[in-house]
């Protein structure tokens, strides 16, 4: 069905983002160690399981702004890597 290659290439590029998005999940762990549970669920909720702005500041009983200075706020206070 597929030229070999071709199919060697699609299962390196699919290997290969798999390792990113593991990368990714491993990077917020640890970043999530140094701040407070409520910051964490608010980064959580963005990063891991893709909620809008408009739904984490339904959870979290905030307006939309205070949610978006918030994670811009604890994305400045990470560490870059």
């Amino acid at each position: 069905m597929f030229d070999s290659g071709v199919f060697e290439k699609m299962v390196d590029e699919t290997t290969d983002a798999a390792l990113v998005s593991a990368d990714r999940e491993v990077v917020l762990e640890t970043c999530l160690e140094n701040v407070s549970p409520k910051n964490q669920a608010v980064l959580t909720a963005f990063y891991s399981h893709g909620q809008s702005v408009e739904e984490i500041a339904e959870t979290v009983n905030r307006g939309q702004s205070a949610v978006k200075v918030l994670l811009m706020r604890l994305r400045r206070s990470l560490p870059r890597r």
